[in-house]
C-alpha cells in the first residue's frame, strides 16, 4: 500500500518523463533536414559550388540530339558535389515517323555521358516544344529501360502534373509509379515565399502535389523562375541581369545518409562520397577479334540482327551471350570488340548466331 502523496509523485513522474521524451522526439524530427540541391542549364552561366554546399546538382546533359552548351563546364564545376545527376529533355521529334526516335535520343545521350562520371540518370518528360501522341508516351518508358540497361545506372523520370496528365495518361501509360520519381510543383504560384523554407524539414509536413494516379516521389523541385535565389545559390550575377537571377531548388525526400544509401553510395566524411567498389569485367585479349569492329559495333550488329525475332536484344541476345560489359560501364562502348567470335557465343542457338553472322 502507498500513500497519496507518493501516487502524486508517481503520477507526475510519469508525466515529466512523457513530456521530456514528446520534447526530445520533437526536436530531433525538426533536426533532420531533407537532402537539399538544385538542377541548372545552359540558361545559367555559371555555377560556383564554393558559394553554398549542395548535397546533389542535376544538370542538362543533351535535349534531342543536341548538348547543353553549358553542360561540359558545368560539369567540372560539380565535381566535388556529393551527388551528381544529369538528365535529358525528351523530344517528340520524328516520334511520328520513326518507331525507334527515343534510341537516337538515348544513344546519344550515352555517348555524351561517356566521358563524365555522374551518379543518376534522368529523363526530363515535358510539353514544351513537343507533340503528344501515343509513340511519344511510350518511347519515355523504352529511353529509361534502355539507358538503364546500358549504363547500369539508377534512371529516373522527371515530371510535372500537367504534363505527367496531359501527354501520358491520356495515351494509355501506367508504367510511371515504376520508376523513381522526381517532381516538378510549386506552392504558391512559383513565387517565393518564406514560408517554402519549411519544405526543408523532414517533420515539415509540406509535400508536393503529385499527378493524378502517382503516388510516391524521390526529389521535389519546389521553387523556379521568379524566386531570385540564384546568387545565394552559387549562380552568378551577370552585370545585365536587372534582379537576380532565378534557379530550380530541390529537395531529396530523405535525409542526405538516405540519399546516399538510396543511390548506394557511402559517406566517407566531409561530405564526399564514393561509388561502390565494382569488379572489373573479365579482362579480354588485347587483339581485336573482327578488325575495325568495336563493342558499340557489336552491340549495334546484335540489335539488327535481333529485330525481326521478336525477342528483345538485350534482354535476350546480349544478356544470353554474356556481352553486357561491352556497355556497362559505359567507358567500354567504343573500345575494340576482343570477345568470343560469333559462331562461339555462348547462350545463343545456331540459328542465332548465323543471323548475327548475316547481319555482318
Amino acid at each position: 500500500m502507498y500513500s497519496l502523496g507518493a501516487k502524486m509523485n508517481s503520477h507526475n513522474d510519469l508525466v515529466d518523463r512523457v513530456f521530456e521524451y514528446a520534447t526530445n522526439q520533437f526536436w530531433s524530427k525538426e533536426k533532420k533536414m531533407r537532402a537539399q540541391g538544385i538542377d541548372i542549364s545552359q540558361y545559367q552561366e555559371g555555377y560556383d559550388a564554393s558559394v553554398k554546399k549542395h548535397d546533389f546538382v542535376f544538370l542538362r546533359a543533351t535535349i534531342n540530339v543536341s548538348t547543353d552548351k553549358n553542360f561540359a563546364k558545368h560539369a567540372e564545376s560539380i565535381a566535388d558535389v556529393p551527388v551528381r545527376g544529369a538528365y535529358h529533355y525528351l523530344s517528340s521529334y520524328k516520334a511520328n515517323s520513326d518507331e525507334l526516335f527515343w534510341q537516337e535520343q538515348a544513344d546519344y545521350y550515352l555517348d555524351v555521358m561517356s566521358d563524365f562520371d555522374f551518379n543518376l540518370y534522368i529523363l526530363d518528360f515535358e510539353r514544351k516544344n513537343n507533340n503528344p501522341s501515343m509513340r511519344f508516351g511510350a518511347g519515355a518508358k523504352k529511353w529509361i529501360d534502355y539507358v538503364a540497361q546500358q549504363s547500369g545506372k539508377v534512371v529516373m523520370l522527371y515530371s510535372n502534373p500537367a504534363s505527367y496528365q496531359e501527354y501520358l495518361l491520356p495515351y494509355g501509360q501506367r508504367w510511371m509509379n515504376d520508376y523513381p520519381f522526381w517532381v516538378a510543383q510549386y506552392p504558391y504560384d512559383r513565387a517565393w515565399n518564406e514560408r517554402l523554407t519549411e519544405v526543408l524539414s523532414v517533420s515539415g509536413g509540406w509535400e508536393p502535389r503529385l499527378p493524378a494516379g502517382h503516388r510516391n516521389w524521390k526529389f521535389w523541385q519546389f521553387s523556379a523562375d521568379g524566386n531570385q535565389k540564384g546568387p545565394e545559390n552559387g549562380i552568378e550575377r551577370k552585370v545585365w541581369h536587372l534582379v537576380p537571377p532565378a534557379v530550380d531548388i530541390d529537395v531529396f525526400n530523405g535525409t542526405v545518409q538516405e540519399l546516399m544509401e538510396w543511390l548506394s553510395l557511402e559517406d566517407q566524411g566531409g561530405g564526399e562520397i564514393n561509388p561502390p567498389i565494382v569488379e572489373p569485367p573479365v579482362v579480354q585479349p588485347e587483339e581485336p577479334t573482327y578488325a575495325g569492329m568495336t563493342n558499340q559495333d557489336m552491340i549495334d550488329l546484335i540489335f539488327k540482327a535481333a529485330q525481326p525475332s521478336g525477342k528483345h536484344y538485350w534482354n535476350h541476345w546480349v544478356k544470353n551471350a554474356q556481352l553486357e560489359y561491352l556497355a556497362i560501364p559505359e567507358v567500354n562502348r567504343k573500345k575494340p570488340y576482343t570477345g568470343p567470335k560469333i559462331e562461339d557465343l555462348p547462350g545463343l542457338t545456331g540459328n542465332e548466331k548465323n543471323v548475327i553472322l548475316a547481319a555482318m
